[in-house]
């Protein structure tokens, strides 16, 4: 029988987040290009900080980490530094992550079509 050590198991982890990132990174460069960033390195760069951000309010989910994400390049910053609103709806712990991640995302698109971000 084969065992895995806990240090592997870590190391096969960090492995699936880093292709996650990489591949949200390469989803949102090809589905929605950013005037402010174009190259594949800055993408999962800003990818990785918006994911590290929204941790932050407990989205945890693969689905809720693509929805946060994809709201900040929509606006191209921080969703929550970007609308206040969005932000409140982040901070607000009686919703579900899932939903807040969700509705920040919709905000986004919302704002984004109204101010041609």
């Amino acid at each position: 029988m084969m065992t895995i050590s806990r240090a592997q198991m870590l190391a096969m982890s960090n492995a699936v987040k880093r292709q996650f990132d990489r591949n949200l990174a390469l989803h949102l460069l090809r589905s929605r290009p950013s005037v402010m960033i174009s190259e594949f390195n800055d993408a999962v760069t800003f990818v990785r900080c918006c994911i590290e951000r929204a941790l932050g309010y407990d989205i945890v989910s693969e689905a809720g980490l693509e929805r946060y994400v994809t709201a900040s390049w929509i606006l191209g910053t921080y969703a929550d530094d970007y609308d206040e609103v969005i932000f409140h709806i982040l901070s607000n712990r009686q919703l579900a992550p899932f939903y807040r991640a969700m509705e920040s995302l919709r905000l986004a698109q919302e704002l984004a079509g109204r101010h041609h971000v």
